[in-house]
């Protein structure tokens, strides 16, 4: 492929509409998992600030219960996993926009053709191993948590 310079006006104003569409998308998701991440971790906190409180409170016999403490650090496990999660997920999103901007301007000042431009931004899109992990780890923990929980109180 030839570099923007040498592009027809015709070829430019695509790849210039697909850059600015591509911006568009990843902005769209910074700006979406920065708010989920700080409604989430809000709700989930104060949850399990409430849950906690509520075991404190609720009676002795259920506060001396190792497995309902056990249940606890479980369901807090998973919400620290979670919360993780949710970081990695947007740095990673924040990650591809900033690095989409850069390669996009080295593709303007003829640095790389369309399609290294292309290639490196698929290259970025993949998810590591963490990706997976974290949140099903958390969710195994919150199963874990239950069960535990309910062993405790009814078993």
């Amino acid at each position: 492929m030839e570099p923007y310079s040498k592009e027809s006006p015709e070829l430019q104003k695509i790849h210039v509409s697909e850059i600015d569409q591509r911006w568009g998308q990843l902005s769209t998701l910074v700006k979406q998992w920065s708010e989920k991440a700080i409604q989430y971790l809000l709700v989930t906190n104060a949850g399990g600030a409430a849950a906690t409180l509520s075991f404190l409170g609720a009676s002795e016999k259920a506060f001396n219960r190792a497995g309902v403490k056990w249940s606890l650090a479980l369901f807090v496990g998973g919400l620290i996993l979670v919360g993780f999660s949710i970081a990695k997920i947007w740095y990673h999103m924040a990650g591809l926009l900033e690095y989409y901007k850069r390669d996009a301007a080295r593709y303007y000042n003829n640095e790389i053709d369309w399609d290294a431009l292309y290639d490196e931004d698929e290259k970025r899109a993949k998810v590591g191993f963490l990706d997976h992990f974290l949140p099903w780890a958390s969710f195994a923990l919150l199963i874990a948590g239950c069960i535990v929980g309910g062993f405790s109180l009814f078993g």
